[in-house]
Parts: structure tokens; C-alpha cells; sequence
């Protein structure tokens, strides 16, 4: 599991049930967590209490999905949750250089106006399980991209951060140990942090056993400039 601290480093952490990950005290580094409606997700979120943005892309991809099923009702329905989504996020790519009342009167009336006709599905399963997402106070966990600034709607860079790791896992066959794990996180750590800062993966280990026999200072991982 990645965790973002700040941009500056990708943590990985490898852990062997959910219950584990609510124990380790790393989550608490997170500020929010962006992930999909997947439930072991949700397990994860619901005992952990951690902030949490869902991945419109996911879910535009469901809404999407409906268009093709050939439900004339359940085409109009989905066609006018994307025309108000596309108004949504036309309007927060612009948010900079709107008057930030202006802004927020303008966003608050395009949620409300999303969340009236998402709460109104018609007779359709698919319709119904989108539904679902938008009450009980999920509809929040969808919307925190538009309250905090920085909050990526999408769980794009997430996925991209744990694509090398869930490679490594299938060809090495992956680790069961806690020694085996504990190299894997540091190590996936490295990897993913020096990509971020366009750093050489090899060179860095190289000079951390340097530094290791000649017992002299070990190298940053964090850049002292950014």
C-alpha cells in the first residue's frame, strides 16, 4: 500500500490484512486517502476513519456503462448526471481564477443539483447500485477534491505508484516473511522515491553500501533541494 507524505516520498508499506494496516501508525501520515469503491477499501476506511476522496473515474466509467444498455429511461438519466458532472469539473479546473464566493455558490449549486437526480434512479439495478454511493454520507467521500485544495478526484497516481509493485509481486512470486516484507516495502520505497525526484535507483543503493563498510554518513533519500 503507497502513501503520499507530502509529495516529497511514496512509503510503501507491506501488510498482511486490513486489520494490520489500521494498526500501524504509518496511515496516520496520510492526509486523506484516494482510492476506488472497492470494498476492501471501505473496510479499510471504516476502521481506520481515514479522509477519503473515491475515484470519479471509476465512477464515470460506470455511468458511462449505462449508455450502452440500451434502457432509453436509464440513457437520459445517465446522459444528465455527466452533463452536470462536466459542469462540475469545468467549473473547479477554473476555481484559480474565480471569486472564491462566486466559486463556491456556483459548485455547492451544480453538488446539490448532481446529488437531486443521483438519488432519483429509475428502475434499473446498475442505476440503483449508483445510487447507493450518494447516500448515508458517502456522497462525501466523493466530493472532498472540491472542500481541500490538492485532492485529486482520480486515484490515477496511486495506481501508477503500485503498478511496478504489483509486477515485482507476480514475477517474484512475492514474500511471506517479515523479513521478506520488510525488504520489499524499503526497497519499493527507493524505487518509487528516486523515480519521483528523477534520481538514479542504482547509484543510490550503491552508495548506501558504500557507506555501510566504510561505517561513513548514508545518502538522503529525500533531496535536500526539491
Amino acid at each position: 500500500m503507497p502513501a503520499n507524505t507530502g509529495g516529497r516520498v511514496l512509503l510503501y508499506q507491506r501488510l498482511t490484512s486490513l486489520t494490520s494496516a489500521c494498526r500501524h501508525s504509518w496511515h496516520r501520515l496520510l492526509w486523506y486517502l484516494v482510492c476506488d469503491y472497492f470494498s476492501a477499501n471501505k473496510k479499510f476506511i471504516k476502521l481506520s476513519k481515514a479522509l477519503v476522496q473515491y475515484c470519479w473515474a471509476h465512477l464515470i466509467r460506470d455511468i458511462k456503462f449505462l449508455l450502452t444498455l440500451g434502457h432509453k429511461t436509464l440513457k437520459r438519466w445517465a446522459e444528465a448526471l455527466l452533463k452536470v458532472l462536466r459542469k462540475i469539473f469545468e467549473l473547479w479546473k477554473t476555481c484559480h481564477r474565480c471569486h472564491q464566493g462566486h466559486y463556491k455558490k456556483a459548485i455547492e449549486k451544480l453538488k446539490k443539483a448532481f446529488l437531486r437526480k443521483v438519488r432519483r434512479p429509475p428502475s434499473h439495478n446498475e442505476a440503483v447500485n449508483i445510487k447507493k454511493r450518494f447516500i448515508d454520507g458517502v456522497d462525501k467521500c466523493y466530493f472532498l477534491f472540491l472542500e481541500r485544495e490538492g485532492v485529486s478526484p482520480t486515484n490515477n497516481l496511486s495506481e501508477q505508484a503500485i503498478r511496478f509493485v504489483v509486477i515485482d509481486r507476480r514475477i517474484t512470486q512475492d514474500t511471506r516473511s517479515w523479513v521478506g516484507m520488510r525488504w520489499c516495502e524499503r526497497a519499493w520505497t527507493v524505487v518509487a522515491t528516486c523515480a519521483k525526484h528523477k534520481r538514479s535507483v542504482y547509484k543510490f543503493f550503491m552508495d548506501t553500501l558504500n557507506a555501510t563498510y566504510a561505517g561513513t554518513e548514508y545518502p538522503k533519500l529525500i533531496p535536500t533541494k526539491l
